[in-house]
């Protein structure tokens, strides 16, 4: 039986493996699946799949299309996973002087790690409000937990993070959100070491399909009220934030990527000036771009099915994917739905893994990795 290692950032997105992993069915088709979590994010990913602690990784799709066309002999895309943009809230210290995005121009931001998804959205960010590079200033903390302590000791001014990982830090207070950054495209991409992609492509794509079987039972209408308290349980969240992310997110999980992405993602990577002039290979821009990152696997680019996703995917979500840029918004109210009593899905009634500690038996435990 092969064991595929497979990781991911410990948020809703990645629900589906750990389901599919908890009823078994990646044993049933012969593959020894384990996922760990990396609450690190993408950055340490990419760190961990180079040191061929993991195989396959959900990452930021920049993220990913960073680190594949730094080290394409190494790492390659193998497919999409979440169609729907990705939300960073900005996030200040409750008692902070700051009360829009632009009162952070000059200010410390909290990153990750360097080439992580919150280092170039937040890059990216300062670009789009016309602050000069050079103004810019980062602070790795590692992760989120990280990022409280720093906020809290005034080592960072702001940390952009997905708002709905983070809402229980504004709900307390300790935070506040004064702003937020919708990506212009899909979120996160399938990231692979080339070695893997190329021996076990097969196997790769069997993983997404049996994944995106539980994607679309999630997504089903008639399921909505008891995934919604399935996803409150497991990640902390309240009803109504649960059922505000679960309308708007839009899983692909194919072996496909789309030339768009890699060009649009690419080119914002250059803007910033993390990326030279062509891809730093050799290779020209536009579809030379996804000919060096992207795995034959993902060739040609199919249509995210249309069943995954339903009329509860928020306009704001299906708009931002469209966009040319960033769209910059002020923080918004939480959507109110109606509440939810009947028992959720799930084997596990709703645990949740902390830190970067397996979520089942059959993960490898995988080390913090150091900032570069």
């Amino acid at each position: 039986m092969l064991n595929l290692r497979f990781g991911g950032v410990p948020e809703h997105f990645n629900a589906p493996f750990q389901i599919a992993l908890e009823r078994g069915f990646f044993r049933e088709a012969a593959i020894d699946f384990s996922w760990t979590d990396f609450p690190g994010g993408s950055g340490q990913m990419s760190k961990a799949l180079e040191g061929d602690e993991v195989d396959v990784c959900c990452v930021l799709s920049e993220a990913g299309v960073l680190a594949a066309t730094r080290a394409p002999s190494a790492l390659c895309l193998v497919g999409t996973y979440v169609d729907s943009p990705l939300t960073w809230g900005i996030h200040v210290k409750t008692d902070s002087a700051y009360e829009r995005p632009e009162d952070l121009q000059g200010k410390v931001f909290g990153i990750s790690r360097w080439g992580s998804g919150s280092h170039l959205i937040a890059f990216v960010e300062a670009r789009q409000r016309g602050w000069e590079p050079g103004e810019m200033r980062f602070l790795p903390v590692g992760d989120l937990e990280g990022a409280r302590k720093s906020m809290q000791e005034g080592e960072i001014d702001g940390f952009l993070w997905e708002k709905f990982t983070t809402k229980h830090l504004t709900d307390s207070g300790e935070w506040r959100r004064i702003g937020n950054t919708v990506t212009p495209w899909p979120c996160f991409v399938v990231l692979a070491r080339r070695t893997v992609a190329d021996a076990h492509s097969a196997e790769i794509q069997t993983v997404l399909e049996i994944t995106s079987r539980i994607c679309e039972e999630i997504k089903r209408p008639s399921e909505f009220r008891q995934w919604t308290e399935f996803f409150s349980s497991r990640y902390g969240n309240s009803l109504e934030d649960a059922a505000e992310w679960l309308s708007g997110v839009k899983w692909r999980c194919q072996a496909s990527v789309d030339s768009s992405l890699v060009s649009q993602c690419s080119q914002y990577l250059r803007e910033v000036g993390v990326l030279p002039q062509g891809d730093g290979n050799g290779v020209p821009e536009g579809e030379g771009d996804r000919v060096s990152v992207v795995h034959s696997l993902a060739f040609p680019a199919r249509p995210s099915s249309d069943s995954i996703s339903t009329e509860a995917v928020a306009e704001d979500c299906s708009g931002a994917t469209g966009s040319s840029s960033f769209v910059a918004q002020t923080a918004e109210e939480p959507t109110n739905t109606q509440g939810v009593s009947e028992k959720a899905p799930g084997k596990d009634g709703g645990k949740k893994s902390e830190g970067s500690q397996p979520v089942s038996s059959l993960a490898k435990q995988t080390e913090e990795t150091s900032a570069s």
